[in-house]
């Protein structure tokens, strides 16, 4: 697995400290959330930089490197704000509410505004990625800034849209009406929303700079920079052009992820030559202006309004791992039981595909108040001193959930807990089970589960459970079996699945008759199952179709769980035509119908 997870280097720990505050930007009614990095004890300069973030899965992709781009910005005496659009993020709203485009660019007016504020300088630079280079730009042809960085910019919105287009036939979308959104990779884009951004083409746009322009392209593909760059020019605007290695492993899935470090000292290099330090440094504040908490209207799956708030949470015994706690007003936070979701592989709080901002309010308008959080090293929790970042089984993930649900106990009194994650967020719930004795958790939701035990220097080898998972829904399928007939099957592939198959069958099937008459030498997993049950601690099993967790569960503790089904210990669904993270739409519409009927079952609604 290439991945840049190593622990940080000794002298990460000697730079100076980023204060980073989390906080909800904007009006009451219209909130947005948001990150302020600024260095208190580095001399300021006479700019602020606000980073346009990229959308849909160059979000989620780019969230650690631009992360960083902000603390080193931060670092050389230039705060910076990160913020997530309407619709996106933490932001409220919805990926396919009505005028995304125009919303869009209003959210960077309002960043601008906070950003002025927050670190007292009026001079401002836009620096966006993307789709975000694209809102950067369409704001500066609205007023004047001070700078303009454009990362990779989509400079024609035809052509952006041509590849969202693509990117959604490759994950199968050709089948749809031509009226219903676009899922390029897990992320929805409206056809009104395609309709408006093929209309942008920024060499007609009449840009306003007052400084210089920077324009970073990738050094592997040929982008669009050079047309917008000699259109700049035109409009007298100062223009610099950089190539910079990286951005493929910048945006690649997130656990691979590569801090693009040239391309980052590159652009803080740069910022840094275009200001001045400040003649008077900014009284330092305890914390930026800002509201710890926003309140909105939700707009649920069936159809509801609800009025959620969710509230900024510094949780651990430091204050180091950040949550948002969504709950639905007037709901006292004792009555039910409060969810905790813990981080898929090494994506932030968010979930893949925004899944965790769904599963969350949409439980809290059930009247489950639920926490979305992140542990050391991963999104917004940075990882302090010399420890590993981006490992999505670390070492603190047990600890750190722990000191979660403690936080959570002494500032909202929560008596009772629902521990749920995918993927290694299961892992995690699964195994913050097994230890945690303070907290009263009285149910364990595992989405897509990879392993039960993680001893680092392993691998998570799903490569068998998986194909079987295939083979047995490619069975029932009709064009399967016409490929069978027609040759165009690995059949020498698919007798070696079959053969080992059996095997581990048996071999299943014996441990599970030796652990009826000799329990205590039962597999691990099936000691642990029995260890959550015996403290009245459920476990409700969440399988895609098409993965492997159920397998895996039979496998290492096929009597236990059985008996548990019949005993009502364990309950067992399966989502069907739905991936690992559930990247269709309609995949994640059903299983958070389905957790959230797990929930009203279980706890009453």
């Amino acid at each position: 697995m290439r991945t840049d997870d190593i622990p940080l280097p000794p002298e990460a720990a000697r730079r100076p400290e980023v204060r980073r505050e989390p906080l909800m930007l904007g009006s009451d009614a219209q909130p947005l959330f948001g990150w302020y990095h600024v260095a208190d004890a580095v001399p300021r300069r006479d700019a602020v930089v606000v980073i346009c973030n990229p959308m849909g899965y160059e979000y989620a992709h780019g969230h650690r490197s631009l992360r960083h781009l902000a603390d080193d910005l931060a670092r050389s005496g230039v705060p910076a704000l990160r913020f997530d659009y309407h619709g996106s993020g933490d932001s409220p709203g919805l990926e396919t509410d009505a005028g995304r485009l125009q919303r869009w660019q209003d959210d960077v007016h309002t960043a601008i505004a906070a950003a002025q504020a927050l670190s007292g300088s009026a001079r401002v630079g836009l620096l966006g990625v993307r789709l975000g280079a694209t809102l950067a730009a369409l704001v500066a042809a609205q007023r004047e800034v001070d700078w303009l960085v454009l990362w990779n910019v989509c400079a024609s919105g035809r052509r952006h849209v041509r590849e969202l287009q693509a990117l959604d036939m490759a994950a199968g979308g050709g089948q749809r009406p031509v009226s219903a959104p676009l899922e390029p990779a897990g992320f929805l884009v409206s056809r009104e929303t395609q309709d408006a951004v093929k209309a942008v083409q920024l060499t007609r746009e009449a840009l306003r700079v007052s400084g210089r322009a920077l324009l970073v392209a990738r050094d592997d593909l040929i982008g669009e920079e050079e047309a917008l760059g000699e259109h700049l020019l035109t409009l007298g605007i100062a223009t610099d052009a950089i190539a910079c290695a990286g951005y493929a492993d910048m945006m690649a899935e997130p656990v691979h992820t590569v801090v693009p470090r040239q391309a980052l000292d590159s652009i803080v290099q740069w910022m840094v030559a275009q200001t001045a330090l400040r003649e008077a440094a900014p009284p330092l504040l305890p914390s930026p202006v800002g509201a710890t908490q926003a309140r909105f209207a939700h707009a649920t799956a069936d159809g509801r309004a609800v009025a959620l708030t969710e509230t900024l949470c510094a949780l651990g015994n430091e204050g180091q791992l950040f949550g948002l706690l969504a709950q639905a007003d007037g709901v006292d936070l004792a009555a039910r039981p409060m969810v905790v979701l813990f981080n898929s592989g090494t994506v932030h709080h968010v979930g893949p595909n925004r899944l965790y901002v769904t599963l969350a309010r949409e439980f809290a308008a059930l009247g489950f108040p639920t926490v979305r959080c992140d542990l050391e090293g991963l999104g917004d929790s940075v990882q302090r001193g010399t420890g590993r970042e981006n490992h999505p089984y670390p070492d603190s993930a047990v600890p750190d959930a722990q000191q979660v649900l403690h936080s959570l106990r002494e500032r909202f009194g929560v008596r009772e807990f629902v521990l749920m994650g995918l993927c290694s967020g299961a892992y995690t719930a699964f195994q913050t089970g097994l230890v945690e004795q303070a907290a009263q958790i009285s149910e364990l939701v595992l989405i897509n589960p990879l392993t039960w035990r993680w001893v680092e220097g392993d691998a998570v080898d799903t490569k068998h459970f998986s194909a079987v998972a295939h083979y047995k829904g490619t069975m029932r399928r009709l064009d399967s079996w016409k490929k069978l007939l027609r040759g165009q099957v690995n059949l020498v592939y698919l007798g070696g699945v079959v053969f080992s198959h059996l095997r581990k069958q048996v071999a299943s099937r014996v441990s599970a008759i030796n652990e009826i008459f000799f329990p205590s030498r039962g597999p691990l997993l099936s000691r642990q199952l029995r260890q959550l049950f015996a403290a009245k601690r459920h476990v409700t099993l969440i399988v895609s179709s098409g993965d492997p967790g159920w397998d895996m569960l039979q496998d290492g503790a096929r009597q236990t769980a059985q008996r548990a089904i019949k005993n009502r210990e364990l309950a067992l669904e399966f989502v069907d035509d739905a991936d690992h993270t559930f990247s269709r739409e309609a995949a994640r519409q059903r299983v958070v119908a389905a957790i959230g009927r797990r929930l009203l079952k279980r706890f009453g609604g």
